[in-house]
């Protein structure tokens, strides 16, 4: 087949992938430059196939684990030999592959994304806050680094040094990630027996592990969730609002035609938690979500602020703590 009408159709098959599976996400992207586009559905489709290897798999972990090895070793042989195995087939690879070498995507955070999932599919209580945080960057986080040379303003993408850019990404990868996980506490325990607030946090307020899983797979409205619950979820969300803050601080470096999206999705993201809180802390026994209209508002709420961001100069500094 010829090269070029391989590259269509990859390209299309992850278009479709991103599509089908987040369409929140699809929208949020889908008005950027059409190459920008086309690398971001490839960037996802990686993502996508790594996180369902080990969340949608029937084999056993050890088969699972051989599958993310030998994704390792592929991602690891990219620009240096040709490797020919099931992967590589896949009907996005090709796609992806190109993605990779166009953009300059880091393999740095292509390993990250497959060294998070290890860690899901070996799961193991997390001890502090610090080592949740580490996993997070791994397996949200990472996506974000993956995604910057198609989201970046050129300006920011030219710089030599990258490094201040990329730790942005990583900090908004990984508070969508927080919000994950503080919406889907009761849905972990349940389905897939994890836990991922600190055992350190929970000790603290005199919780277990186990009393999380007593909790999730016993309660049944708001009114079974101990009144300290809401304290140990809002020290958790304390660390995303920390992360979502530098998007809001930092949005300018993004390419213009991202913004939107990339504020919308966040901030519509962010407002699972004020959902949350509005519900009395119950994230045990359902999974809460924005409403239409609620998404409506924070998407003209952003616009907003971008039309008086672009009226209002701004000097920007090029060193910033994070």
């Amino acid at each position: 087949m010829n090269k070029d009408l391989t590259l269509t159709k990859s390209y299309q098959a992850a278009e479709k992938i991103m599509k089908e599976h987040s369409k929140s996400f699809f929208q949020a992207f889908a008005s950027i430059p059409k190459k920008r586009f086309q690398g971001v559905v490839a960037v996802y489709s990686f993502c996508r196939y790594v996180d369902d290897l080990v969340d949608e798999a029937s084999e056993s972990n050890e088969i699972v684990l051989n599958q993310l090895n030998v994704l390792e070793t592929t991602i690891l042989s990219l620009g240096e030999k040709q490797l020919q195995n099931s992967i590589t087939k896949l009907d996005w690879w090709p796609a992806f592959e190109e993605t990779v070498f166009n953009f300059g995507v880091q393999k740095k955070a292509l390993l990250e994304q497959i060294e998070g999932q290890k860690s899901d599919l070996c799961f193991s209580p997390f001890e502090t806050m610090e080592s949740l945080e580490t996993y997070c960057r791994n397996v949200a986080g990472s996506v974000g680094a993956m995604l910057w040379p198609m989201i970046g303003d050129e300006k920011f993408l030219t710089e030599t040094n990258q490094t201040v850019y990329l730790e942005y990404c990583y900090q908004l990868g990984m508070a969508m990630q927080i919000t994950n996980i503080l919406r889907d506490i009761g849905e972990d325990a349940r389905k897939r027996g994890r836990v991922y607030l600190p055992t350190k946090l929970l000790s603290d307020f005199g919780w277990t592990i186990s009393d999380v899983m007593e909790l999730s797979n016993n309660a049944k409205s708001w009114k079974d969730i101990p009144e300290n619950f809401s304290s140990i979820w809002e020290e958790v969300s304390k660390i995303s609002q920390k992360y979502y803050n530098v998007l809001d601080n930092h949005i300018d470096i993004f390419h213009p035609s991202c913004r939107l999206g990339l504020l919308s999705a966040a901030n519509i993201y962010h407002a699972i938690e004020d959902e949350i809180r509005n519900d009395h802390y119950d994230c045990v026994t359902k999974r809460q979500y924005t409403s239409r209209f609620k998404r409506l508002s924070i998407i003209n709420d952003m616009k907003k602020r971008l039309q008086k961001m672009n009226r209002t100069p701004k000097v920007r500094q090029k060193k910033s703590n994070f």
